[in-house]
């Protein structure tokens, strides 16, 4: 799309809110920006769900895969690789089943030290030995609930969330084209007479 219409909501009170102010509305070539506040009341009470829920999704999709963050220094075999988690220290990582992974490749997986070591040769010759992770079955997550959302929102936190909804372009009311019959140029506004929003979420 060749507009986004980006919009800053303001949640004033959790998911209670009466009426939508817009203010220091301003446009920059065909990029649009409003401040969007949500006060008090009931008025946008589906709003505030639908950004919840994709607020929500945003977060969970972050947490896909577990806690540990490892990056492949060597594979060994199809369960079993020399990984490293950050930093200097390198672990001999044995995985539940088989993973289709090659050297320098990252992922996340809960694994737990199981208080072994393993050695092996090197290309030059020498041995090392480092300790043995073996990969768990990851535990559920916690749910991301309305009170987190509000908590990190007053802690300054901010999520954006892209291509949020999409509207009708105000510019040329949806038709996509601006001027007479015999003059009609491509809105430069829009795309197909429709804009993309973002709601950048903030308390």
């Amino acid at each position: 799309m060749k507009t986004r219409l980006v919009l800053a909501v303001l949640l004033m009170m959790p998911f209670a809110c009466a009426e939508d102010v817009i203010e220091n509305g301003t446009s920059k070539g065909n990029q649009f920006s409003q401040i969007f506040l949500v006060s008090q009341g009931a008025k946008n009470k589906a709003l505030l769900l639908r950004v919840f829920n994709a607020v929500r999704k945003a977060e969970d999709k972050k947490n896909v895969g577990g806690e540990r963050a490892l990056e492949v220094r060597q594979r060994i075999n199809s369960t079993e690789f020399l990984v490293n988690a950050g930093g200097a220290t390198d672990y001999w990582f044995i995985a539940l089943k088989p993973r289709d992974l090659d050297n320098r490749d990252r992922f996340r997986t809960d694994a737990e030290l199981t208080g072994k070591t393993k050695s092996f040769r090197t290309e030059s010759g020498g041995t090392i030995t480092v300790r043995v992770m073996k990969e768990v079955k990851s535990k559920p997550l916690p749910a991301f609930t309305k009170d987190q959302f509000v908590l990190r929102l007053k802690a300054g936190e901010t999520w954006n969330l892209t291509d949020f909804e999409e509207q009708k372009c105000q510019a040329c009311n949806g038709k996509g084209m601006i001027g007479e019959l015999e003059g009609l140029e491509e809105c430069s506004d829009c795309e197909l007479g429709k804009i993309t929003v973002d709601y950048i979420v903030k308390w």
